[in-house]
């Protein structure tokens, strides 16, 4: 009996001394708190990080954006890492900054905006078609041939020189649109919050801001 017991303490021992079970690895995308209304092409080089996380995504406009937060890139490494893999991935480069990039890729184009925001590395890609987004007929007091982009509300007013046109979008997206709108068209842009743009001896001053329910975009021309 005694033999027994030696055996099973002997065979206990050996037990204790065997491999802990492997930890499971870390994951290496974003556990998913926004639901993307639309998912983004497995062609595009996204980086990847544990930390990463969707915090925003919208397809209006004839745009589709998403908005994403990394806690552990910089915004110069989401930048770099970003331009590197349109590169190898064959998109065609139209234009980069120390802030964003714009590629072309099966007949889209992804400008990708980067920034830090709120302690963290925001990298906002919008998608739209490369003729440029949505627009259309614009109303009579709008600045002739000036691109106006679809998805503004029924109701323009007018004050003055200026137009004001109340859009459901964020404001960012509004005025990234409108710029890209225009460059399609032919006009050349300058300026962030308050854009002017001009073509032969026309130009167009706009900005958005924040409104409820969305943005409110104010334009003016001479």
């Amino acid at each position: 009996m005694r033999s027994l017991y030696a055996l099973l303490l002997l065979v206990g021992c050996k037990g204790d001394d065997a491999e802990p079970a492997k930890k499971a690895p870390a994951a290496e995308h974003e556990v998913q708190t926004v639901v993307p209304v639309e998912h983004l092409p497995a062609h595009f080089p996204l980086p990847a990080s544990a930390t990463r996380k969707l915090v925003r995504s919208s397809a209006k406009i004839a745009m589709t954006v998403w908005e994403y937060e990394y806690r552990d890139l910089d915004v110069k490494a989401a930048l770099k890492q970003i331009e590197d893999g349109m590169t190898a991935a064959k998109y065609t480069i139209a234009s980069k900054s120390d802030d964003d990039v714009v590629g072309s890729f099966d007949g889209k184009t992804y400008a990708v905006a980067v920034g830090a925001k709120s302690g963290a590395t925001s990298l906002t890609i919008r998608a739209f078609p490369q003729s440029g987004p949505m627009t259309l007929p614009a109303p009579a007091s709008y600045p002739a041939k000036f691109p106006f982009v679809a998805g503004g509300t029924a109701s323009y007013a007018a004050q003055g020189a200026q137009l004001r046109v109340a859009y459901t979008q964020d404001a960012n997206d509004v005025e990234a649109a409108m710029v890209f709108a225009a460059k399609a068209d032919g006009w050349t842009c300058t300026g962030r919050g308050t854009v002017t743009c001009t073509k032969a001896q026309s130009s167009v001053t706009f900005s958005t801001e924040a409104a409820p329910g969305g943005s409110l975009l104010v334009v003016s021309s001479r």
